[in-house]
């Protein structure tokens, strides 16, 4: 009877749930180490690279069903910010040929209306995401006759405001950025704080997209992004970075990873193509100055930000997003104006911190163990792929509805990783204790009849079959008188050496030893079908070989015995007899898979029968007439049986007719 704890653990032997538990802790410590030097991987922009980009579609997507498409989202304008782009149709072949014409150093003057455009319009900062570290005469590296001073002119709308921030690059080693004099003309500007008008643009690239940026440099701290300086100069504060978090006193802030960098907050249609729409307002710079140079409502008290985006132009970036041929590419100025709104916002992707990335991956890795403790292999399987299956749909409901990058793919392989080695230590264990439960079940039934049972489902029900058989009752002559002066152990070893021999010899010719009654046993020819086909012989013939093999290897064994002093040797009783009988399972709680029926206990009295004519061979009229081999017969009788209107003649076999 399964006691309690048993039956709240599947009825396992305390052996095997205490070495899954150790094998699971060593599963789950070995999954972890692996990990733990992962973690600085997992951020979403890392190993999650593939899935953040699902992430941004699924946030701004919708299937429609009755399209049965994907549609985006209208984006929402930001109030804040606005773009001031020299797009295609600035330098391109437009619809007057009023096209601007290269080099760029030639833009000045139309760089300059702008700013005087935004200056009366209210801009609270501008950036300008364009970097001329010469003058025109340094690029020209000559000077033209009646060229007009393009310098002079931007220089003069730069000297009217303070609010502009110029853009810089690291490149090759050294900064680059603007010459002294477009700084140096700033209203209060002066060496002391004219940083306060320059930003690095260095756009933060992890793998292949753009996915996060730096408001200060790590091994910089002086060095501030274009983004942040804009920020500062629209709302008159200085941004400063305080454990761990970027700040804008006032206005926000914004968590930074262990390299002070945050994840970018793309909004819906950043990555839209022409003609949009777009969530940050656009304007084209050929469209602009266009026009008289007077307010504009499209820039009132916004940060605006000046760059570029024709055709062919270098400052365009792959974003996390889906494109028609991979990674979208946009614009700098946009990527950046994107960095404005997370910074402005507070509002940056949120993730774990590394040592966090690494908790839930513990978090994940139990889930891959503990299913293998509780449930079956297959349940745990189907178990562990549901829970990451359910991981990642929370992944992705945190990201649309909190704008939280979840890791996904580190904790999933710490689940697989545990889930994995778990899994292979039970089949591993359990093969090995399954070998160990058939060898020890093989010694106590037949390893066919095992064999039969794990292969037949429906030969594990109650219900048994019927089926002709040929029954073989096994007896050791004198057993009581002949032991009666060995010690226990002693006659243990002489029983065993006969029923031994007697068991290899029925098994070799297809038969099964049913059972051992004391100083004999039980055997059968025929059920079930696939272990009674001993070869194009019947089950009679076999049984009846069988026999004949057993009394041979008896006088060797006796003979064995005779040459040495104090042994024992027996003489064997064999009776066959054919027959129909019922094959299946006997028993309540311990059941027994035998044979029952009128064979059986015919065979059994065969045995009283053969003892009173001294014959160690006997054979029913049913087994004989089965043979196919020459028989020869010693001493015929006739056996009545109860409930039979004519007695069962019978044969004392001698051997085979040579």
């Amino acid at each position: 009877m399964k006691t309690s704890r048993e039956a709240k653990s599947g009825g396992l032997p305390a052996r095997w749930r205490r070495n899954r538990l150790i094998a699971g802790l060593v599963s789950f410590l070995m999954a972890m180490a692996v990990l733990y030097p992962l973690s600085p991987f997992g951020h979403a922009d890392r190993l999650d690279a593939w899935w953040l980009r699902i992430r941004f579609f699924l946030r701004d997507n919708r299937y429609d069903i009755h399209a049965r498409s994907w549609r985006q989202i209208p984006p929402k304008v930001d109030p804040d910010i606005a773009i001031i782009e020299i797009d295609e149709y600035s330098v391109g072949q437009n619809e007057d040929k009023t096209a601007w014409h290269m080099p760029a150093i030639a833009w000045n003057p139309y760089i300059a209306k702008t700013l005087d455009i935004l200056r009366v319009s209210g801009a609270k900062a501008v950036g300008i995401d364009r970097i001329q570290p010469e003058t025109t005469a340094q690029w020209l590296k000559a000077p033209r006759i009646n060229e007009p001073d393009n310098d002079e002119i931007l220089l003069s709308s730069i000297s009217k405001a303070n609010n502009i921030v110029w853009a810089k690059e690291f490149r090759e080693g050294h900064w680059v950025q603007p010459w002294d004099g477009l700084l140096s003309v700033i209203p209060e500007g002066d060496w002391a704080n004219i940083d306060n008008h320059v930003g690095f643009a260095n756009l933060h690239r992890n793998g292949e997209s753009v996915t996060a940026f730096e408001p200060v440099l790590a091994n910089q701290p002086d060095e501030v992004s274009l983004a942040a300086r804009v920020a500062e100069r629209g709302n008159g504060v200085q941004s400063r970075i305080v454990k761990g978090w970027w700040e804008l006193p006032g206005h926000a802030r914004i968590r930074l990873r262990e390299d002070n960098s945050a994840l970018i907050d793309y909004a819906p249609g950043i990555a839209n193509p022409e003609p949009g729409p777009w969530p940050i307002t656009i304007v084209s710079m050929r469209k602009l100055v266009s026009q008289p140079v007077e307010p504009d409502n499209r820039f009132r008290n916004k940060l605006v930000l000046i760059g570029t985006s024709f055709e062919g132009d270098p400052d365009k970036h792959p974003v996390p997003m889906f494109g028609p041929n991979g990674f979208p590419l946009v614009p700098g100025v946009r990527i950046q104006a994107a960095i404005l709104q997370s910074m402005i916002h507070g509002r940056t992707l949120g993730e774990p911190r590394e040592w966090q990335i690494w908790l839930l991956s513990c978090f994940l890795g139990v889930c891959g163990v503990v299913p293998f403790l509780m449930l079956r292999w297959l349940w745990a399987a189907l178990s562990i792929a549901g829970t990451a299956i359910l991981w990642t749909a929370i992944s992705a409901i945190l990201f649309a509805a909190a704008h939280f990058a979840l890791p996904v793919s580190l904790p999933i392989i710490g689940l697989a990783l545990c889930g994995t080695l778990m899994g292979s230590y039970l089949s591993l264990s359990e093969e090995r204790e399954r070998r160990k439960v058939m060898g020890l079940w093989g010694q106590y039934q037949d390893p066919r009849l095992v064999d039969f049972l794990l292969k037949n489902e429906t030969a594990r029900g109650g219900q048994g079959r019927e089926m002709e058989v040929t029954v073989l009752f096994a007896d050791l002559k004198n057993f009581t008188k002949t032991v009666e002066h060995l010690s226990p152990t002693q006659t243990i070893v002489a029983l065993n050496r006969y029923l031994g021999m007697l068991n290899t010899v029925i098994r070799a010719h297809g038969g099964i030893v049913d059972k051992y009654l004391g100083d004999g046993l039980m055997a059968q020819w025929g059920a079930p079908e696939v272990s009674g086909e001993p070869g194009p012989i019947g089950h009679a013939e076999a049984a009846l070989r069988a026999c004949l093999e057993i009394q041979a290897r008896a006088r060797d064994l006796e003979n064995e015995e005779l040459s040495n002093p104090g042994s024992v040797g027996f003489e064997l009783r064999l009776t066959l007899h054919t027959g129909p009988v019922v094959f299946g399972w006997v028993g309540a709680q311990r059941l027994e898979l035998t044979i029952i029926g009128d064979t059986v206990n015919v065979t059994a009295r065969l045995q009283e029968t053969a003892k009173q004519l001294n014959s160690e061979f006997l054979i029913s009229e049913s087994t004989y007439s089965e043979l196919t081999s020459d028989v020869t017969i010693g001493n015929r009788a006739e056996m009545e049986i109860r409930g039979r209107d004519r007695p069962l003649q019978v044969y004392e076999i001698l051997g085979v007719s040579s």
